[in-house]
């Protein structure tokens, strides 16, 4: 078996054929699927079974305990694959993306390969959140955002891994219900495992469509980051800890200006945060209506993120 292939999913009925489809249609491989559902209620398991039905290397997998955590660690085990694909229903995937994959990983040059993303949605809202986060001043630096050029990493997103990654550092911890990605590479790294981000893998990814879907997401990878970083001090950098510094410095602000007749200095740095959400949002070829949605986006994202990460070293 060449490659064992992972999708976790929750209410996926309009991506999941598309991703099964292709997956199956990359002939020089021999593949195996699992689908792992956190309980779907819409027509996922019915569309999955039904593929089921004429391809015998699908396996559909029911996460009782619905995070993905705990899912890929009833998964993983059961995998009979040299490499160990990890692809998620609600994105689109370029041609031969397996394939690709494979033979990267067949040449030596590393351990886990995986692409950068370019984000996208379907609404006026969705598509100012795909905008800002693949921004600098969204997201910060992180490669698999912002970089064209192929290149060692930190992390990637959707990788596929040398099988042996798992054997020899375990699985993904439970604790974890975002950001146990990050964890895990974290510690494949200090295992001396190199991971690679190649342009010929880059995926196409849905975003949330709303800001009540987008603050929670935001709030949850902020809520349990502490851990990652408690876990792993080395990986410690200072924009992973900008948001919660920021909303910090509002919070405290907010005080200040309510108590003391003396805040020139308290407003001139609220202006320089306006000044570059401004620009950030404006400087683009965007429609006027998305530059106008990026001015709240911004600053929902940093906020979202930034309480999410206080709560998480408080708990």
């Amino acid at each position: 078996m060449d490659i064992s292939v992972v999708i976790p999913c929750y209410n996926e009925e309009k991506y999941i054929h598309t991703i099964l489809r292709n997956i199956l249609s990359e002939k020089q491989l021999s593949v195996e699927i699992f689908v792992v559902d956190a309980g779907s209620t819409d027509g996922t398991v019915s569309i999955v079974n039904n593929f089921i039905k004429k391809n015998d290397q699908i396996v559909l997998i029911h996460n009782k305990k619905k995070y993905v955590s705990y899912g890929f660690n009833e998964t993983i085990p059961r995998c009979r694959g040299k490499y160990i694909s990890i692809m998620g229903a609600h994105a689109i995937y370029p041609k031969h993306f397996l394939t690709e994959a494979f033979g990267i990983l067949e040449s030596g040059i590393c351990d886990v390969v995986g692409g950068p993303i370019n984000n996208d949605a379907e609404t006026l809202i969705g598509k100012s959140i795909a905008y800002c986060m693949e921004s600098v001043f969204g997201m910060g630096n992180s490669d698999f955002r912002i970089s064209s050029k192929d290149k060692f990493v930190d992390t990637v997103p959707f990788p596929v891994y040398k099988k042996e990654v798992f054997s020899n550092i375990g699985v993904y911890d439970v604790r974890l219900i975002r950001n146990q990605d990050d964890d895990f590479h974290y510690r494949a790294h200090q295992a001396g495992y190199k991971i690679f981000m190649s342009q010929r893998l880059r995926v196409v990814c849905y975003v949330r469509e709303n800001y009540s879907a987008f603050i929670k997401q935001f709030f949850q990878y902020g809520l349990f980051k502490p851990i990652v970083l408690l876990k792993n001090k080395r990986s410690v950098k200072i924009r992973h800890l900008v948001p919660s510094l920021f909303s910090l410095y509002v919070f405290f602000s907010c005080i200040i200006i309510l108590t003391m007749p003396q805040y020139d200095m308290v407003l001139s740095l609220f202006i320089i945060y306006l000044f570059i959400d401004f620009y950030f949002s404006f400087n683009n070829n965007k429609s006027l209506i998305i530059k106008l949605l990026n001015l709240i986006t911004f600053p929902l994202m940093h906020f979202s993120y930034g309480i999410g990460m206080l709560a998480g070293f408080k708990k």
